[in-house]
């Protein structure tokens, strides 16, 4: 610890005390030095405290070594860093209400992955020296802590936040044609997003007629989960279980539909997915209570060609509408890679209650689905009649809507049998609306399907291969239940 002499110009200049931490002339951080010595915080804090009581006086947090306060003061060339920071997040940043550093009157702003801190620090240096008269740029630390100390709300996205696709590669590109596209994309998908929360306010009027839902798979679990499991468990392909929720925005409920490997197709196509969604329209939970049925049926999913967004999809909803099970069919799909929804957030609750428990066999997964969220409730794939949808709607219809992948925002009414109206966004101009006629021109198309409409044949499918049933039995139930730690569920470890 050294002081200035009180004679010295210096010393009257800067009457505090300054204090290292060294070791043979090496300088240490306080932390270093403090576990090589074996001293706690608290016992050099009880040191400083009775040095202060004798008249010597150290930096308090936010002073300089002269005793000036620096906390909000900006000095020019750290006014020029944050000036470019500021152009930086202004071109790049996008809002996120729910991340780090938000307040009520300020929402955080998150940069794109491929934008960490260090590339914006490289990108500031070359800028200023590209120009002499800029000054000398501030060094890596300095750079660092100015943004931390100046602008909190601004973060690099981490993989949760940032996982668009679209963005990630456009972000890569700094010409303006890619920031020109990157711009649009976010407007596009911010109009998506506030049209789905605009529709599910809409939807719970009293005096409203319509219900929304909304419709996705989650992630797989693969059975027996179990926590702290052996390390020679990671590389055994456990029994898949799917999950596929369809959420009542309206009302606030949600079925979450249980799909053990073995008992249902074992593939996310589209007779899958039509046959829950026909099975959750036809029970009596889709109406709550002595409400009465809607009338304009509402529909959000994720913009996936092979499973939503085909001729398939067009083909069902226009069904619905032909055999007077609704009058109207609304259908938007959300922008790739911004799909957040309600039902997804509650795949969340699975996953946390999931994390507070182990499921070894399908009956332990269906538990928890229930106990996830009190509006959830589940349903076992063997309540599902497997229907092969494509091939009976290929006996009504035919019509195919030009580049469908464009296009997001579809309607169809019975007023207007067998026609899809389609648009690209949802406050596109009437210009921009296309139609199609979807039915067959074979006279009498109607007619037949509107009399044969409940006459959907029955998919068969296998249940396992014979060198999956042979894996499953060897690697799953022998050596777990047999030789492991749940002998007495080995035989419900298959049952749906």
């Amino acid at each position: 610890m050294r002081q200035p002499e009180a004679s010295s110009k210096r010393a009257r200049a800067r009457p505090l005390v300054v204090c290292t931490y060294q070791i043979a002339g090496v300088i240490l951080c306080r932390d270093v030095f403090l576990s090589i010595f074996d001293i706690s915080h608290s016992v050099l804090d009880r040191f400083f405290d009775k040095l202060r009581e004798e008249g010597i006086r150290f930096p308090l947090p936010g002073e300089n070594r002269r005793g000036q306060c620096t906390v909000g003061r900006v000095r020019q060339r750290s006014a020029i860093a944050l000036n470019f920071i500021d152009l930086v997040a202004q071109r790049y940043a996008l809002p996120c209400q729910g991340a780090r550093g938000s307040k009520p009157d300020q929402h955080a702003l998150l940069l794109p992955q491929v934008l960490p801190k260090k590339a914006v620090y490289d990108l500031y240096r070359q800028e200023l020296e590209a120009q002499p008269d800029a000054g000398k740029p501030l060094g890596p630390n300095a750079f660092y802590f100015t943004w931390r100390a100046q602008r909190p709300h601004l973060h690099v996205a981490t993989q949760i936040t940032d996982y668009c696709a679209t963005c990630n590669d456009l972000s890569q590109h700094f010409t303006d044609v890619a920031q020109q596209t990157l711009t649009a994309h976010r407007i596009l998908a911010h109009e998506s997003r506030e049209h789905y929360k605009r529709r599910i306010l809409a939807s719970r009027h009293a005096d409203s007629n319509t219900v929304h839902l909304t419709m996705n798979f989650a992630d797989r679990v693969y059975l027996p989960f179990q926590h702290g499991h052996p390390s020679h468990r990671s590389f055994i392909a456990g029994l898949n279980f799917d999950m596929f929720g369809i959420s009542n925005d309206t009302f606030g409920s949600q079925v979450t539909y249980g799909l053990t490997e073995g008992h249902w197709p074992n593939e996310k196509s589209t007779n899958s997915i039509f046959s829950m969604l026909h099975n959750f329209l036809t029970t009596p939970a889709f109406v709550h209570g002595d409400a009465v049925r809607p009338r304009v049926l509402q529909i959000s999913a994720d913009c996936c060609t092979g499973e939503n967004k085909n001729r398939w999809m067009l083909w069902y909803f226009s069904y619905l509408t032909l055999i007077g099970m609704f009058d109207e069919v609304q259908v938007s799909f959300l922008v790739a890679g911004h799909t957040k929804s309600l039902c997804e957030a509650r795949f969340a609750l699975i996953k946390r209650q999931l994390r507070a428990t182990e499921a070894l066999i399908p009956a332990h997964m269906h538990n928890v689905i229930s106990c996830a969220s009190p509006v959830m409730t589940g349903a076992k794939a063997d309540e599902i009649a497997w229907c092969d949808w494509k091939a009976f709607l290929e006996r009504f219809f035919s019509g195919l809507v030009k580049s469908i992948s464009k296009h997001h925002v579809f309607r169809f009414s019975a007023a207007q049998p067998g026609v899809v109206h389609c648009s690209p966004s949802v406050d596109a101009p009437e210009t921009a609306v296309h139609r199609y006629q979807l039915l067959k021109p074979t006279p009498g198309t109607l007619d037949l399907l509107q009399a044969e409409h409940a006459d959907v044949t029955t998919h068969a499918f296998v249940d396992f291969t014979p060198a999956r049933r042979e894996y499953v039995d060897k690697e799953l139930v022998q050596r777990f239940f047999d030789q492991g730690v749940a002998p007495h569920l080995r035989d419900e470890f298959l049952h749906a």
